[in-house]
Parts: C-alpha cells; sequence; structure tokens
C-alpha cells in the first residue's frame, strides 16, 4: 500500500512539477470545457462559457508576453451572438460598445478614463425615419454629472461607425525571435 502510495505521490508531483497549466477547465464537471485556451502567435485567446450552456459566451485575448488584456467580446444575453466588445490600451479599458437590439450597430458606448467611466451615448433611431437621437452622459468620478440629447443627421449604424474610429486600434505586436533564431546568430 505505502509503495502504491509513494508511486501515486511521485506522479503528481511529476505532473505539478512540469510548470505546465491546463489549456481547459471544466468547472461544473459535465464533461464539456467551460474555459479553454488558445495559443496564437504573439497573444493567447481565452474562451468562455459563462453560463454552463455549452455555447461560447466570452472571448478575450491577451498579449503572450505581458499578459495584458488586448480585447473581449461577451455575449451577456447568452443568444450565441457577442454584442458587447471591449476596447483596451494598456491593459486598461477603453471603451465599450454594446448592441442592444441586435442589429450589428452599437447603440450605447461608454467611454472611461483610468478604468472609471466618463461618457456615455445612447444612440436611437429617430421617430421620423431619418437620423438619429443621441443621449450623452458625462460622468465625474463614475456618477452622472450632466446629459444632453440631441438629434443627429446620422443614422444609428453611421453614428457606430464614426465612434468605432476613436476606438484603439491593435498594434502589431513586435516579434520576438525563437531560440533557434537566436542561437544561429
Amino acid at each position: 500500500m505505502k509503495s502504491f502510495l509513494l508511486i501515486i505521490f511521485i506522479g503528481l508531483a511529476s505532473n505539478v512539477s512540469s510548470g505546465e497549466d491546463p489549456r481547459f477547465w471544466d468547472f461544473n464537471n459535465d464533461g464539456v470545457e467551460d474555459v479553454w485556451y488558445e495559443d496564437k502567435e504573439q497573444k493567447y485567446i481565452e474562451y468562455l462559457d459563462r453560463n454552463f450552456d455549452g455555447k461560447l459566451d466570452s472571448v478575450t485575448t491577451f498579449d503572450a508576453h505581458s499578459n495584458w488584456i488586448l480585447g473581449s467580446q461577451t455575449d451577456d444575453d447568452f443568444d450565441g451572438k457577442p454584442e458587447t466588445r471591449h476596447f483596451y490600451v494598456n491593459s486598461q479599458i477603453h471603451s465599450t460598445f454594446i448592441d442592444s437590439n441586435g442589429n450589428d450597430c452599437s447603440d450605447i458606448i461608454h467611454y472611461y478614463s483610468y478604468q472609471v467611466i466618463s461618457k456615455s451615448l445612447k444612440v436611437e433611431a429617430s421617430s421620423k425615419g431619418k437620423g438619429s437621437k443621441i443621449t450623452e452622459v458625462v460622468y465625474k468620478f463614475g456618477f452622472p454629472e450632466f446629459s444632453h440629447t440631441y438629434v443627429s443627421e446620422m443614422s444609428v449604424c453611421e453614428f457606430y461607425e464614426k465612434e468605432l474610429t476613436k476606438a484603439p486600434k491593435r498594434k502589431p505586436m513586435p516579434k520576438i525571435p525563437s531560440n533557434s533564431e537566436l542561437t544561429s546568430k
């Protein structure tokens, strides 16, 4: 019995000492992965099933060297279609774009300063058929300070495209040479 336990202990110790974490987890023990990772060149991607229905609910991309968040998309209503996009700069939230009505054009946009909400925009199609109504809320220390509503000639999707240009672009990450490239020099 003691030798059996010793063999099991050595086997577990060798798995732990290998330094490799599992690349997936099944948190509710239903046999379906709830979190899994995929390695890409200079980044890795975390896939997450938050409500254990077997469908993907969240995708987050990280820089492989700094572990900083580069961006994420979430399906907050669990309909199988991500409606929330988060943009980051230096792993700090910059903006969130939300498509609340499922038309593939974000109609709620939040901007952040130092991880605290600073401005929100809600865009609604005009009842007159052309243009849109935009409500802007400005925050101070994360609390609403004032708001105002105005009418724009742009459609909801045109407004979304304009605001999307303000979102940070993902810059190509520097190529880090592999060990074989370093030793061949």
